[in-house]
Formats: C-alpha cells, sequence, structure tokens
C-alpha cells in the first residue's frame, strides 16, 4: 500500500533514523566538494527512505540492497529511479570465492 510505511514508521512510530544517519553522514563528510561525490551503498534499502536523504544531500551513486522483492517492488511504486541500481539479494547467503 503506497505510503503505509512512512504512515507507520515516520507518523505513528516517530522514526528519524533515515534523516538521522545521513545528518551523521553529512557531519563527518563536512560541506566541501567531496560530499558530492559519495557513492552509497544502502543495505536494507526498502522503499528508499535513506536514499531519499542520500540524494538530497547530492550523493552521486547510490545502489540498493534488500532482501525482499517487495521492497524494490515498493520502491519502484514510491520512488522510481531513485537508485542507480538496486538488488534483491540475500547478503547472508552470499558464497565467498
Amino acid at each position: 500500500m503506497p505510503g503505509l510505511y512512512e504512515s507507520l514508521f515516520y507518523d505513528m512510530f516517530k522514526c528519524n533514523s533515515p534523516k538521522m544517519v545521513c545528518d551523521l553522514l553529512k557531519k563527518y563528510v563536512g560541506n566541501g566538494p567531496a560530499q558530492d561525490d559519495i557513492v552509497a551503498l544502502d543495505i536494507g534499502a526498502g522503499n528508499g527512505m535513506v536514499g531519499e536523504h542520500l540524494s538530497a544531500m547530492g550523493s552521486e551513486t547510490i545502489v540498493g540492497v534488500d532482501i525482499l522483492s517487495e521492497a524494490a517492488d515498493a520502491l519502484e511504486r514510491d520512488r522510481p529511479g531513485l537508485y542507480d541500481a538496486y538488488h534483491v539479494a540475500d547478503l547472508t547467503a552470499m558464497a565467498l570465492t
């Protein structure tokens, strides 16, 4: 359902961790030109709540990974084109070579 996740986490539970994580990143990167060069890997990307903040910061490249194909569907519905790439994968089940 469009907006359900945000309604639950932002409105009902007062979640601000996507903004907080990105604010911490910005604090450590600073406001210099390096901020525009950020290449971000958003693990547990879901429907793109963190990616949205990364994009607003000016991140050059954002790649999302989530274990659920439903998350990829929600991203495409709610924030199409936000990520440069998005992968549905179980990172705990990857073979190491």
